[in-house]
């Protein structure tokens, strides 16, 4: 809230989609985590950068998503991933 308010006060245009991945964040760091993640004040903490790049998607993220759907033992097999082991 006091972010929004913030926001409106000072005439500043609001990212919904910024303001939603802030509230997500704090919400999964919080309950799954037992994290304090505070994004709306510190936007760049490595919590929020690993939940971005998590659901950052290309090409080749979608090809290789599809391809372990369709041939989940051979992705076993190949031991595939979709994430980094980060």
């Amino acid at each position: 809230e006091k972010y929004i308010e913030h926001e409106v006060d000072h005439h500043e245009p609001l990212d919904i989609k910024t303001v939603l991945a802030c509230y997500t964040t704090d919400i999964i760091g919080s309950c799954a985590f037992g994290l304090d993640c505070n994004t709306f004040k510190e936007p760049n903490t490595p919590f929020t950068q690993l939940g971005q790049r998590v659901f950052q998607t290309d090409r080749i993220r979608s090809l290789k998503i599809a391809f372990m759907m369709a041939f989940p033992d051979v992705s076993k097999m190949l031991r595939m991933r979709l994430t980094e082991k980060e």
